[in-house]
């Protein structure tokens, strides 16, 4: 709110031109984007804590290679410009995954803007996932920013900040990771943290159940008249 403040009162100081104005207006959309994620994710952590029974999230087929690249998009832009070198390596099952696909398409795109987010300029973001032991596995492992093992684990805590004086990243509160570990432990999953070599990798694991294969048509057989 502060900052948006600060942009309308910048613009209303004198007359400018409309170019000037325009980038102001799309400064102020770009922080209430922020901040409308930071709302829902507060209000949906709380509902989550509250015991609140998710029955608009309904469980349903998706692609798993395809539900990460979806939620990549958005941190496409960011990556490009602190010239982050991005590598995947997702094993696509061959059938569609059923969970509850608006929650982890929640989960995976804030590890994903976390990595975004706080990955040094020109490092490195691998981002793997596959179906083990029926269990489906997705990790996120960044060129580490500076984090001790301890605060990696402290990081799923809400409001956690690693410079607590900081004024952190637009649209950054200190809400996803928690909401992160929450929302797996609803879905009968775990959120961790560790660090390997000079990288913070950020995983989550839960159970998976695929959709039925579709029935194959039996062919039809034609009598001769």
């Amino acid at each position: 709110l502060a900052a948006i403040r600060s942009r309308v009162e910048v613009a209303l100081s004198r007359t400018r031109s409309v170019e000037e104005y325009e980038e102001t207006l799309d400064s102020i959309l770009e922080s209430q984007t922020g901040m409308q994620r930071v709302v829902d994710h507060l209000l949906l952590l709380a509902r989550l804590e509250s015991g609140h029974q998710f029955t608009e999230f309904a469980r349903e087929g998706v692609s798993l290679p395809k539900l990460l690249r979806k939620a990549w998009r958005p941190c496409f832009e960011k990556a490009e410009e602190k010239r982050l070198k991005v590598a995947w390596r997702v094993d696509d099952p061959g059938r569609d995954l059923v969970t509850s696909v608006a929650l982890l398409e929640i989960v995976v795109r804030n590890l994903f803007d976390n990595a975004a987010n706080y990955t040094p300029a020109g490092g490195t973001v691998r981002i793997g996932a596959g179906i083990e032991n029926g269990v489906c596995l997705i990790s996120v492992t960044n060129t580490n920013p500076g984090l001790s093992a301890e605060a990696a684990e402290e990081s799923f805590t809400p409001f956690w900040r690693s410079d607590p004086n900081g004024s952190g990243h637009r649209g950054n509160a200190g809400i996803g990771l928690a909401l992160v570990r929450r929302i797996m432990n609803t879905m009968d999953g775990a959120a961790g943290a560790r660090l390997e070599g000079g990288d913070v990798v950020y995983s989550i694991s839960f159970p998976a159940t695929f959709a039925a294969p579709e029935p194959v048509p039996e062919p039809k057989v034609l009598l001769g008249g």
